[in-house]
């Protein structure tokens, strides 16, 4: 398969660089000092057109969210000549860098909201939330002046001269793929599915309910925070993607260790399991690795996207199945949903990131494939039609992939289809890039 990203064609084929956005289709992010920046997590803004970033300086210990115009020109007019900062051990001593994973805009609040992670030893100890006005200062009225963080230590808002729980050293855990999640509603909270470090080797997934002042919502689930579980697979459980459904909501997440089991639950506002999805709360069928749920509003249907698990560890491919939204089987999607693979140069596949065109039902996926001849992985971004087949008119035959060593970390469309996305040289601290595709 020959790599469109590096197409030479002159033309505005779909999955190329889009040359109107920064600098070559790229745009990097500075903070003091002219120092490079690693972007984490990026959202798009339709009025006016605009993109919403956050990202981190791991040398200063300092987390950014940074606003672009539709060209990826950066807005000087937000927060301090174009980016609101904050320190997190300034808000709370003992904590160190917050990692932005999602980013989003309260178009009832008016307000930006940040969630991030909190590492400590290379793995998740604390999750929290940051809110912004429209100009990109903090909202003073939310957490402790504008930040809350919140570990089952905590077990609520700490307070401004707290002193973390000390944690153990880990020495074999560093660098897990931690995904988490966050879902707006409509009174101003804010619901955060996370995965935080329980031992040397496991984690365990939560989903916080934060109420519109910073606080949690005690009267869900357990004082404010759920833990995700599954009967008979408990002791390792991983958050892979949230998605609201009015006043419910559903969450994938994988329980176990290296004997890994997926499944995805559906819960009501106070945190208790809806029998009514699937069966008795839960559905555990094809496919049997559920990395991401997309939801499209106008046909109240859910997508699966994710990998075989075929129980050998090569040949993993995609899955993709679309279900009703109480779990029911769609007759016309078939229940195993449509799998295919990158290409005959990989062995397994990992899904990063998906998102759902919905006036067309185009499904854009990121992720990486270990390569079959060779060392090492290769990282794509593929187009999925809704008739189950590759979208042959983007990229080579549906597929893009990048150049070797580069990783993608979020993706985003756009409403004129464009792909935003970020990437890495390895996650070299000075790579980070955003990067707009035509599609």
């Amino acid at each position: 398969m020959k790599n469109s990203f590096d197409s030479g064609n002159q033309e505005a084929e779909r999955g190329t660089p889009d040359d109107s956005f920064g600098v070559g289709s790229k745009v990097y992010l500075y903070g003091a000092g002219h120092r490079r920046l690693q972007a984490r997590a990026i959202t798009t803004l339709t009025e006016p057109d605009r993109i919403l970033c956050g990202a981190t300086s791991e040398e200063l210990e300092m987390t950014y969210l940074f606003m672009l115009d539709g060209r990826g020109v950066i807005d000087e007019g937000f927060g301090e000549a174009g980016g609101a900062l904050f320190k997190l051990s300034e808000f709370f001593p003992d904590w160190g860098l917050a990692l932005p994973y999602s980013v989003k805009f309260d178009i009832n609040l008016r307000k930006y909201l940040m969630g991030f992670f909190v590492q400590k030893e290379g793995v998740n100890r604390a999750t929290g939330l940051a809110r912004f006005e429209l100009n990109g200062q903090l909202d003073a009225s939310f957490g402790n002046k504008g930040v809350m963080i919140w570990d089952p230590q905590i077990q609520d808002v700490a307070p401004e001269n707290s002193t973390a729980q000390v944690a153990q050293i880990i020495s074999n855990a560093k660098g897990r793929d931690y995904h988490g999640a966050m879902e707006l509603l409509d009174d101003g909270e804010v619901l955060l599915l996370t995965s935080l470090d329980y031992n040397d080797y496991s984690d365990l997934a939560y989903v916080v309910k934060v109420k519109n002042d910073g606080a949690l919502n005690e009267e869900f689930g357990n004082g404010g925070s759920l833990r995700i579980v599954r009967e008979g697979a408990n002791l390792s459980v991983t958050g892979e993607d949230l998605v609201r459904q009015g006043d419910n909501y559903l969450v994938a997440a994988s329980a176990g260790i290296s004997d890994k089991r997926w499944f995805v639950g559906r819960y009501d506002a106070k945190g208790y399991v809806d029998p009514s999805f699937g069966v008795n709360g839960y559905y555990d069928g094809q496919p049997s690795v559920k990395n991401v749920i997309l939801k499209r509003y106008d046909r109240s249907q859910f997508y699966l996207v994710g990998t075989s698990n075929n129980g050998v560890p090569q040949y993993l491919f995609f899955q993709l199945q679309r279900r009703g939204m109480n779990g029911e089987e769609d007759e016309h999607f078939g229940e195993q949903g449509w799998a295919s693979y990158v290409g005959d140069d990989f062995n397994d596949i990992y899904v990063l990131k998906a998102a759902l065109y919905n006036s067309a039902s185009t499904i854009v996926l990121a992720g990486h494939a270990d390569l079959r001849r060779e060392e090492g992985s290769q990282a794509f971004i593929v187009s999925i039609e809704q008739d189950m087949g590759w979208d042959g008119a983007f990229g080579d035959n549906g597929r893009v992939l990048l150049p070797k060593g580069q990783v993608i970390h979020d993706l985003v469309l756009q409403e004129d289809r464009k792909i935003v996305f970020i990437s890495s040289l390895n996650g070299a601290p000075d790579s980070y890039a955003i990067v707009r595709l035509i599609s």
